[in-house]
């Protein structure tokens, strides 16, 4: 079993990982994040980091490998148009 989390280094995923932390081992969680150097505090926890662009529709693929529940935190992008387009690529 494998929980991937789409924004893992956004303010809302680190608070949800930091709850899931309180109910299972950091092994299955897969935190997801489009800046791997925003992951370094998520990678020491013990927690695995993978590489997710909601523009890039091939990374999503890869990310989501092996996921038995995804999370998906919704894009922030400004722009309705871009992020409706963003998330017709996760979904």
């Amino acid at each position: 079993m494998s929980i991937v989390i789409t924004g893992a280094s956004g303010q809302l995923g680190r608070f949800i990982i930091k709850e899931l932390l309180h109910h299972v081992q950091p092994d299955p969680i897969v935190a997801c994040v489009r800046q791997m150097e925003f992951a370094a505090s998520l990678e020491e926890q013990g927690i695995a980091v993978r590489f997710c662009d909601y523009d890039e529709p091939a990374s999503l693929k890869e990310a989501f490998a092996g996921a038995s529940r995804l999370l998906f935190i919704s894009s922030p992008h400004p722009d309705d148009t871009v992020r409706l387009r963003q998330h017709a690529h996760v979904v």
